[in-house]
C-alpha cells in the first residue's frame, strides 16, 4: 500500500469514527455501530 492509500484510508477512518460519534441524525444512529465497525476495519486496511 502506497503512502497516498494509507492516508486515505486514516482519513476515511476518522471521518466514519466522527460521524459515528457524533451525528443527532436518526438515520446515521440506527447505523453507529456499523459504522463504527467498518472505520475499524478500515484502519486494518480490510474493505
Amino acid at each position: 500500500m502506497t503512502d497516498i492509500e494509507s492516508r486515505l484510508r486514516e482519513a476515511i477512518a476518522m471521518l466514519l469514527r466522527q460521524l459515528a460519534e457524533t451525528s443527532a441524525d436518526d438515520g446515521i444512529r440506527a447505523y453507529r455501530r456499523a459504522i463504527a465497525f467498518y472505520a475499524a476495519e478500515f484502519e486494518r486496511g480490510s474493505p
